[in-house]
């Protein structure tokens, strides 16, 4: 229950990317609308995730299925246009999908359709031969208010409550808004995480700390890697994508950590 347990093609690390896709998505974003900057960012992560499952056979490189990701977009219905969870190697043949922002913003409805793919995927953890299976990873992407539906808050907090051997299933939120924290960000690298409710404005903004997990110590290493470099201990999986750089940052980050260390050995 520590988060130790790492991805391999036998045990991959399952992620389900939420995609906020209501029509505020469209809304500029240094220059190009927000849902485009996500798209961008998220086919960049999911290269990243690629080449981490690559190994060479003979002369030719080959993908092995270390990881396996749903990705969900959600506005006032929910669209899952790969059916849920696909290996990395086959979407590797497929690419991102394009959501085209509109309507409102229903997040409970985006939550309630990722306990559902959890629903299908956690009694199957218990048979995965030792070691176990990374805990769940869902990395939520949205410009933080919702218009529609209930508060998502309990929803989320029974998500984060369903337990594997690894640990309990890990919430992650990327806010796309320049307006949660109450100091901005100077430089990626002296960023110290978000650790109270204090240091951020909006109740929407604070809605999404108490959805975020705390990050585990064993991903601690991999964020700072990748960018974080003063991310500090007690932060949530709380991270701002107001600009391309931040969200690549995060999205990586999240590519990269628990299940897929870059120090793992490809398998």
């Amino acid at each position: 229950m520590d988060y130790t347990s790492r991805a391999t093609a036998k045990t991959p690390a399952h992620i389900i990317f939420l995609i906020d896709i209501s029509e505020s998505m469209a809304q500029p974003c240094y220059g190009q609308p927000r849902i485009s900057v996500v798209t961008r960012a998220l086919t960049e992560v999911i290269f990243h995730m690629m080449d981490m499952s690559t190994i060479m056979v003979g002369n030719q490189p080959q993908i092995r299925p270390r990881f396996r990701v749903a990705i969900l977009g959600y506005n006032e219905q929910v669209y899952d246009p790969y059916g849920g969870f696909v290996s990395i190697d086959k979407l590797a043949q497929t690419g991102v999908p394009t959501f085209q922002p509109a309507g409102e913003t229903d997040m409970f409805l985006g939550f309630q359709a990722v306990e559902k793919l959890l629903d299908q995927f956690l009694p199957t953890v218990g048979s995965a031969p030792a070691p176990l299976m990374p805990a769940p990873l869902v990395c939520h992407l949205t410009d933080m208010e919702y218009n529609k539906g209930n508060s998502p808050l309990a929803l989320v907090e029974r998500i984060k409550s369903r337990a594997t051997g690894d640990g309990p299933v890990l919430v992650e939120n990327v806010f796309i808004s320049d307006s949660a924290l109450r100091t901005p960000i100077s430089s990626i690298e002296s960023w110290p995480g978000v650790r109270s409710e204090a240091e951020l404005q909006g109740s929407f903004a604070v809605e999404l700390f108490r959805m975020s997990s705390e990050i585990p110590a064993t991903y601690l290493d991999t964020i700072q890697y990748w960018g974080f470099s003063n991310i500090k201990p007690g932060s949530r999986l709380m991270f701002p994508g107001a600009n391309p750089e931040l969200l690549k940052t995060a999205l990586v980050t999240t590519g990269s950590s628990g299940g897929a260390s870059r120090q793992s050995t490809y398998k």
